[in-house]
C-alpha cells in the first residue's frame, strides 16, 4: 500500500571498500614479480594508486565507474602478475559488493508493517504500535514497549502523500487499541 525508500549512507562504505580493493591489487602488483616488464609494474601500481585516491571524484561523475574500476583492476593485475585466480576472484567479489547498494525499504500494508533491509527483513503488526507519522522526510515509529525508530525517508524515491500516510495508519492503529 504505502513503500518508503530509507536514506542510507553506504556509498560512503562502498567507496572505502573498492578503494581498500585498488590499493590491495597495487601492493599484490608492487610486490610480486612482473611477468612483463618491472617498468609496466610500476606504472599499473602508480595507475592503480591513483584510481584508489580518486574513486569518490570519479563515482560522482560516472555512477557505474566502480564494476569497470574493479574489471581495469583486474585486466592490469592478470597483465603484470599473470594470477588468474586473484583476478577472477576480485571481479566476483566486486559482483557481491554491488549488491550492497541496494536501499532498505519499509512497506505499510493492511496487516502491519515490513522493514526490509540487506540482511534481514522484519514484520510488524500494528498491535506493536502506539503511534506512526510521517514528517518533514523523518518516520518515525513509537512502538508499545517504548522504542522509537526514527528512519530518515528519501523523499526521491518515495513520492507519498503524508497526510494520507499519516491518516491511514492512525485508522489501522486506533482500530487495533479499540478492539
Amino acid at each position: 500500500m504505502y513503500t518508503f525508500v530509507i536514506k542510507e549512507n553506504i556509498h560512503q562504505l562502498i567507496n572505502t571498500i573498492y578503494r581498500g580493493l585498488l590499493l590491495f591489487i597495487a601492493v599484490v602488483i608492487f610486490f610480486t614479480p612482473p611477468t612483463i616488464s618491472i617498468v609496466v609494474s610500476y606504472i599499473a601500481f602508480f595507475l592503480l594508486l591513483v584510481m584508489a585516491i580518486f574513486i569518490h571524484v570519479l563515482q560522482i561523475k560516472y555512477p557505474t565507474v566502480h564494476k569497470i574500476v574493479i574489471i581495469i583492476a583486474s585486466a592490469i593485475l592478470l597483465l603484470t602478475t599473470a594470477n588468474w585466480l586473484l583476478a577472477s576472484v576480485l571481479v566476483a567479489l566486486n559482483f557481491v559488493i554491488r549488491s550492497f547498494k541496494q536501499s532498505p525499504t519499509i512497506q505499510f500494508e493492511e496487516d502491519g508493517f515490513t522493514l526490509k533491509k540487506l540482511f534481514y527483513s522484519k514484520k510488524y503488526t500494528w498491535d506493536n504500535c502506539s503511534n506512526i507519522i510521517a514528517k518533514d522526510g523523518l518516520l518515525t515509529i513509537d512502538f508499545i514497549n517504548n522504542h522509537l525508530l526514527q528512519l530518515p525517508i528519501d523523499e526521491n524515491k518515495s513520492a507519498i502523500n503524508n497526510e494520507a500516510f499519516n491518516s491511514f495508519v492512525l485508522k489501522k492503529i486506533d482500530k487495533v487499541t479499540i478492539v
